[in-house]
């Protein structure tokens, strides 16, 4: 199963101040058979805090108790100010 679509983060990253991005490019594909989850999310589009953009690659990790998937992230992510902030 592939799903794709828009959605919004908000909160913060690598203690910054809080932030709010938009992502029109997610891509997360579900393997029913076993399981497995994997994606790709583009947080690009500023909504409001620091103007921030983010390429993340992400791993399912298992599932909370009451069913929803957990994740590992990697990527980076690189603020208006030329700082970057990888996530590992």
């Amino acid at each position: 199963m592939v799903n794709t679509g828009d959605q919004v983060f908000s909160g913060t990253i690598a203690g910054s101040e809080p932030v709010m991005i938009h992502d029109s490019k997610f891509r997360f594909e579900v393997n029913l058979a076993t399981g497995t989850d994997t994606g790709s999310v583009y947080p690009f589009d500023h909504i409001a805090g620091p103007d921030v953009r983010c390429e993340l690659k992400v791993t399912g990790t298992g599932k909370t108790g009451d069913g929803n998937p957990t994740f590992s992230y990697t990527g980076t992510c690189r603020f208006d100010s030329g700082k970057t902030v990888a996530k590992h």
